[in-house]
């Protein structure tokens, strides 16, 4: 790696904090990241969770409406839901990337190993 970089963040989840904290502090910043920016949050996890309960949600409210006069058949369909899920998961996991492109954070597709405390190992399978 280039001996100008202040800061090697492994890890593009909540990394990405530390990353634009550091940049705004003037350092020079490089993400490694071997699956997708955002982490498990933005893309497989607490996002993909909660968009998924909250249509679940939204269908059983639906439901309910049939008390107050409201009636029609109504069905969830999984490959949807998914779609949506999916949708959702790209558009704000695209956001961070998007910053730390703008805050001149450079990101490297691959693994880190620290080494010593000035050097780290990248590796890529990707």
């Amino acid at each position: 790696m280039d001996d100008e970089i202040d800061l090697v963040i492994i890890g593009g989840g909540t990394g990405v904090f530390a990353a634009s904290l550091a940049t705004k502090m003037g350092l020079k910043v490089v993400i490694l990241e071997n699956r997708r920016i955002g982490g498990v949050c933005l893309n497989w996890g607490g996002l993909a969770t909660k968009t998924l309960t909250s249509t679940v949600e939204l269908f059983r409210n639906v439901k309910k409406a049939s008390n107050n006069g409201i009636n029609g058949s109504l069905s969830l369909d999984w490959k949807d839901m998914k779609k949506y899920k999916d949708t959702i998961c790209s558009r704000m996991s695209k956001m961070p990337e998007i910053l730390l492109k703008k805050a001149g954070v450079r990101i490297i597709k691959g693994n880190g190993e620290i080494l010593t405390p000035t050097k780290v190992k990248v590796t890529s399978d990707i």
